[in-house]
């Protein structure tokens, strides 16, 4: 199971603290296990859990020292105020303080800054959709349009060209009527003729009849 707090501050003042350097070696390591301690319980300073009180035994165990070593530096500790008892509960006066907020509301606040974040990335996208989507429709009918003129050019130009075309064919078929000596010259034009242009000599032809 995860600790409620995954680390601890300590400070670097605690080397020239006075009232913890009188103290026997054993006794201070058992001061910076205590605040350690205090992190997992994540109860503001107070070594306790939701329900009901830690015992001396159970810190004792967790600690991997006796009940009695526990109790002679918890006495010694409380001498000089680096902890105190309260209504049976052992507490780290400034613990709060200098860590901080417990780690249950900074998980809150950090849930709560998601869902923001969430909520903004999602308006925007909503926000982005409704205003890329519109312009790439009228992109889109605009390039339908431009098509559509650029067609239509094509066969305007195209019906422009057809009389220009069908007139030297329709001289050459009166050529060949009269000299049998363009028949040559005749069928290469007829070959690269245009479809609709020989339809439009046709045409001539039968009106000149």
């Amino acid at each position: 199971m995860p600790s409620a707090m995954p680390w601890v501050k300590i400070y670097t003042e605690i080397l020239d603290d006075p009232k913890l350097g009188e103290l026997p070696a054993e006794t201070k390591w058992c001061y910076v296990q205590l605040i350690v301690l205090a992190g997992d319980y994540d109860a503001d300073g107070y070594i306790v859990t939701r329900d009901s009180l830690v015992t001396h035994a159970n810190i004792a165990w967790r600690l991997r020292v006796t009940v009695e070593t526990l109790t002679r530096d918890i006495n010694l500790l409380c001498e000089c105020g680096l902890v105190e008892i309260d209504h049976g509960a052992i507490f780290i006066p400034k613990f709060a303080e200098r860590q901080g907020r417990k780690q249950s509301e900074k998980r809150e606040q950090w849930r709560e800054r998601q869902a923001k974040s969430r909520e903004k990335h999602d308006s925007d996208v909503t926000r982005d959709s409704r205003v890329t989507h519109a312009p790439r429709g009228e992109e889109r009918r605009g390039e339908k349009r431009k098509r559509k003129r650029e067609k239509k050019k094509r066969v305007q130009k195209r019906r422009k060209r057809l009389p220009l075309l069908a007139l030297p064919i329709y001289f050459l078929m009166q050529l060949q009527k009269s000299l049998p000596q363009t028949q040559n010259l005749w069928a290469l034009a007829s070959a690269n003729a245009h479809p609709n242009s020989q339809r439009s000599v046709q045409r001539l032809n039968r009106s000149n009849k």
